[in-house]
């Protein structure tokens, strides 16, 4: 049985034990944990986000996809396609996991993003985060889209919210119409808006509003071919303002605090003045998402879920923000900027021998933890779970693995559904969700350890 007192363990990596402050000491890991949450395999069941209720740390809220795949995953392992809804979401579906004990009981349930019932013509859903405000109010962000004719406009990102913990949701708002939703106008666009694709979403805690930044396919005034948007809504997602363009397509985690939303961003033919090619931008808007200004840096522009640096706010300090991204040598940098987004230093670094990370996720709590999950990939493709806690800003990090064995890479048929890893972190625990193949079909799991 695997102990789960981690200080007799040789946890602490790379160079973060160095020469610390006597006044700094590194954060203490105990109670690791990990457990698979879901288990039919007649699904691939991965690409999962996490939340905890700041008004009640026993009610937790896990969304992942129930990936149909035309009935492929289920046949890979006896299970012929016959539900009804392998007929209905044909491609994929998006469910929750809800618990009101901490983790000991789960109820599983479909989430009203789509679904035959609310729209034939668009029932598959997928790309689903979930996130708590601090009333307790949880948000999930999913797309609602039909395959293949969501590449011409037949499928948006929607918003439902719930004020019960997650036991019910409300109806879904749309975010940024595409040419074939509701809300859709063309006129005002000067165009055609289209494809949507990878979201992320982040709350400001201090102004309330809500941001998604999403790809989108455009032939309008303000953009042509595959961009990226933000969006902002000011009433709890209920409504959306426009959309904005505001550079290439790179689906990132973005950051929000005290009135300021920032990412980052492949670097722009124009609005940049960075002369490093392989590092990026940041794009920030401290108007509510109705304008952006770019900023250039030396950060190196790998590293992040799907390519690009994850950003966080720290929530204690306006203007004050950290982005993790990757060296060339495979490592975790962690990079600080204290004007908003304007200057970058480098903070702390992390290494795992033998080991790439990929599908980073960051959070920040208001009292000063900084946490970085990751997952360790191989050189073959087989990867781990890892979380970091740091108590100084990201100059030093308390490191562990919390997955007990790797997970072999994708096997079989394997179309989409798995681009996400996530944690949420409270005062004093770190949780973490993730993909996981090791049972012979595409699972979610999740784990995490105290910290203090």
């Amino acid at each position: 049985m695997r102990r789960t007192v981690l200080l007799s363990v040789p946890v602490l990596v790379g160079s973060l034990l160095l020469a610390h402050p006597a006044t700094a000491q590194p954060p203490r890991l105990s109670h690791l944990f990990e457990q698979q949450l879901t288990f039919d395999d007649a699904y691939a069941e991965g690409e999962p986000s996490i939340a905890v209720n700041p008004r009640n740390r026993q009610n937790i809220v896990v969304t992942f996809l129930a990936n149909v795949g035309y009935g492929f995953y289920g046949a890979e392992h006896g299970h012929p396609p016959t539900s009804t809804r392998d007929r209905e979401q044909a491609m994929q579906g998006c469910d929750e996991l809800l618990t009101f004990d901490g983790g000991r009981h789960w109820k599983r349930q479909q989430l009203p993003v789509a679904s035959f019932q609310m729209d034939p013509t668009r029932p598959n859903c997928s790309d689903t985060l979930v996130l708590f405000d601090d009333k307790g109010v949880a948000y999930v962000v999913g797309s609602n889209f039909q395959f293949p004719s969501f590449a011409a406009g037949q499928g948006d990102f929607r918003l439902i919210r719930s004020d019960d913990g997650g036991r019910s949701w409300s109806k879904p708002s749309v975010i940024s119409p595409a040419v074939l939703s509701p809300g859709s106008d063309p006129g005002a666009w000067q165009g055609a808006r289209f494809y949507d694709d990878r979201e992320f979403m982040a709350l400001d805690r201090d102004t309330g509003l809500l941001y998604v930044n999403g790809t989108q396919g455009r032939a309008a005034a303000d953009a042509q071919g595959n961009i990226e948007y933000l969006a902002t809504s000011r009433d709890g997602g209920r409504t959306w303002g426009n959309a904005i363009a505001v550079g290439t397509a790179s689906a990132v985690q973005l950051a929000a605090a005290h009135g300021i939303a920032l990412f980052t961003s492949p670097p722009a033919a124009t609005g940049s003045t960075g002369e490093c090619s392989g590092c990026t931008d940041v794009v920030v808007s401290t108007d509510g998402g109705r304008s952006v200004v770019r900023h250039a840096t030396l950060i190196p522009a790998g590293g992040g879920l799907l390519g690009g640096p994850a950003a966080v706010a720290d929530p204690r300090h306006k203007g004050h923000f950290a982005i993790a991204s990757t060296d060339s040598t495979g490592a975790l940098v962690v990079y600080r900027s204290y004007d908003a987004g304007v200057h970058w230093s480098r903070a702390g670094r992390i290494a795992v021998p033998g080991r790439t990370p990929a599908k980073l996720w960051l959070d920040w709590t208001r009292e000063g933890v900084l946490g970085i999950g990751w997952r360790g990939t191989t050189s073959s493709g087989d990867y781990g779970f890892w979380g970091a806690v740091s108590f100084d800003d990201g100059r030093h990090f308390s490191v562990t693995r919390i997955s007990k064995v790797d997970s072999p890479k994708n096997s079989g048929v394997w179309v989409a559904g798995d681009d996400t890893s996530a944690i949420w972190l409270t005062h004093d625990r770190f949780y973490a969700t993730w993909g996981d193949w090791r049972t012979g079909s595409l699972q979610t799991f999740w784990g995490g350890f105290t910290f203090r």
